[in-house]
């Protein structure tokens, strides 16, 4: 140990250290809720696209059923 640190003054270096992590896992606790919304967010988006999505192929669906009924009705 340096004789020109004394004990009071290691301890102050060590005091600031562990406010710095108690503040970085704050910073870091507050990026993850952050992140766990903008997952959720996501989710809801991907969850709307797929819906989205399968009414379009219902339809696409009944379009190419009615496309077909349609051109077997003008055949006959």
């Amino acid at each position: 140990m340096n004789p020109k640190i004394t004990t009071d003054q290691k301890i102050d270096q060590i005091q600031e250290v562990l406010v710095d992590l108690v503040k970085l896992a704050g910073k870091t606790a507050d990026d993850l809720s952050e992140l766990k919304q903008d997952v959720t967010e996501l989710k809801q988006d991907v969850a709307d696209i797929q819906n989205e999505q399968e009414r379009q192929g219902k339809k696409l669906d009944q379009i190419a059923s009615f496309t077909h009924f349609t051109s077997g009705a003008f055949v006959a």
